[in-house]
């Protein structure tokens, strides 16, 4: 998850148009609306697609995410209760 800040320094409520970039390309945009002398916190969801890095650029902020590889999962012992269940049952 990306988290940035947009804040609104004029005296009358406006809609600022916010992009996130990653490594220089446009990946989503999002209409921010910000009250007059307030601030508005704009939140973009980002997976990287492999291990790299990721240069990420929302409005003039930048930052390097290093992505390692992806995480793996194992289940060792799983157990289903109740065993048999009535077809339809929830």
């Amino acid at each position: 998850m990306i988290v940035g800040t947009v804040v609104n320094s004029d005296s009358q409520k406006a809609t600022y148009p916010v992009k996130l970039l990653v490594n220089g390309s446009l990946q989503e945009t999002a209409e921010v609306t910000v009250g007059a002398r307030a601030q508005q916190a704009v939140t973009f969801r980002y997976a990287p697609q492999g291990p790299g890095k990721y240069v990420i650029k929302v409005g003039a902020q930048t930052a390097e995410l290093t992505a390692l590889q992806p995480a793996t999962f194992a289940v060792n012992c799983l157990t289903v209760k109740p065993e048999r269940v009535r077809a339809g049952s929830r």
